[in-house]
């Protein structure tokens, strides 16, 4: 199964009250945001496993926690728009955000983010590694 499919199964357990609109996207962009999910859950569940990392773990989880809080903002503006709500205000939105980021820079900037941060971690593991023993 890929990457961006078990992040969507994954977030739509996590938040029920957008889990119609999280399994029916098939967006290029939001599909990244699933993978870049799926990747930093993975990571910080291999992390929870070393108490010497309890830095870097933490770190992780806050970040698979503020992603599913834009999943879910995602999610409802997306809801809301379809509907024909109008938005409360002039500020951009995640939803915006995320549409420019794709148009400017093309699919993957979360993902690769997210990629870099484990790569950097799992350096900083390895070098722990290498240095205990």
């Amino acid at each position: 199964m890929r990457l961006y499919e078990l992040g969507r199964r994954r977030l739509a357990m996590r938040l029920p009250d957008v889990r119609d609109s999280i399994m029916r996207e098939d967006r290029s962009w939001q599909l990244e945001l699933f993978e870049a999910y799926q990747l930093a859950v993975e990571f910080r569940d291999v992390l929870r496993l070393d108490p010497s990392c309890q830095e870097l773990f933490e770190e992780y989880e806050k970040t698979c926690l503020d992603l599913e809080r834009d999943v879910d903002r995602v999610m409802r503006e997306t809801t809301n728009r379809a509907c024909g709500k109008a938005r409360q205000s002039d500020n951009p939105t995640v939803l915006d955000e995320a549409r420019r980021v794709h148009a400017t820079r093309g699919c993957g900037r979360l993902r690769r983010s997210i990629f870099e941060m484990i790569m950097k971690a799992q350096g900083t593991v390895a070098g722990l590694v290498q240095h205990v023993f």
